[in-house]
Formats: C-alpha cells, structure tokens, sequence
C-alpha cells in the first residue's frame, strides 16, 4: 500500500530564477511550523563531468537520479519533500530531445 506521506513539491523554472533560494525559505519556514522537511538538490548539479550538459544522455541521467532520489525520499519519515527541479522538468527536456530527433 502507498504511503500518503510525504507531500512532495517541484520547483520548475529557468536557470537563475531562484528556485533553490526560495525553497531553502520555504523549506525554513515549514521546519519552524514543526513539519519534517527534505530538500532534493538540483540534479543537474551532480551531473558527471563526462556527461555533457544539454544532451539527451545527460538529460536521461538527471532523471534517473531525481527517481532516485524521490523513491529515497518516499521512504523517509519526512511531511514534505521540495525538489529543485524534477521529473516534470526532465519529462520536458526529453519531449524537447525528441522534437529535435536527438533521441527515439
């Protein structure tokens, strides 16, 4: 049976609009109202260097990472998870890919 916990959040938006600083705020103020709260880094950010950014192949391991992290996440004993960016944003990218046959 699913949990119903926890209540997971993405931030979605271009680079430098300030997601990461807004669910650090965010993140702050639900923790000060007594709630467990997980904070999902950027996945890009952990990206290998041998994996190029803005490629199919880099975009593909983005999202196997942010599954990963978000199925960690699920089994933690935290009310809320805030993902920077996530499987929405990787979903895109991967339509993107495809309109552009860079990937089938």
């Amino acid at each position: 049976m699913l949990n119903s916990r926890p209540f997971i959040v993405e931030f979605s938006g271009t680079p430098e609009a300030g997601k990461t600083t807004t669910i650090g705020t965010v993140a702050n103020m639900l923790r000060n109202k007594g709630y467990k709260v997980i904070t999902l880094r950027e996945s890009a950010e952990m990206l290998p260097e041998e994996i190029p950014k803005g490629t199919f192949e880099g975009n593909l391991w983005m999202h196997m990472i942010t599954q990963s992290e978000l199925l960690r996440a699920s089994y933690s004993k935290s009310d809320i998870v805030l993902a920077d960016r996530g499987i929405i944003d990787s979903y895109f990218y991967g339509w993107k890919f495809k309109k552009e046959k860079k990937c089938t």
